[in-house]
């Protein structure tokens, strides 16, 4: 619902405790009380929802969006160092050598040769 720009209403458990900033981003509740509290005041507020759901959204796109996790994403799939790192790892230096592009195997055969299954494939 943040990313969306909504304000939120969750229970205090396991990372909605991190991804929800109580009364900044929404709410978080634990008992009936709360989440009554929680939503008599969204309710009762169209400008506390809207700030609530932009704070929301911002907090999303600079922490949890494609855009913000891009760089480590790309270099856990690929090994290959986030841009601007200034450095090259072993591992690339290795395959550049082997005439290779850095961070993309060929699918591996096992005993026939059939190619392993990779994601995508049917």
């Amino acid at each position: 619902y943040q990313a969306a720009g909504l304000p939120v209403i969750a229970s205090a458990v396991g990372v909605h405790r991190d991804m929800v900033r109580n009364g900044e981003t929404g709410f978080l509740a634990t008992t009936p009380e709360e989440w009554s509290r929680a939503a008599g005041l969204l309710s009762s507020s169209a400008a506390m929802r809207a700030a609530l759901g932009q704070n929301g959204r911002r907090r999303v796109e600079a922490e949890y969006s494609v855009t913000a996790w891009s760089g480590a994403f790309t270099v856990s799939a690929t090994g290959a160092p986030e841009a601007g790192a200034g450095r090259t790892w072993a591992v690339d230096q290795a395959a550049r050598s082997r005439g290779r592009t850095p961070g993309i195997q060929r699918k591996q055969r096992v005993g026939s040769a059939r190619p392993l299954k990779q994601i995508g494939d049917r």
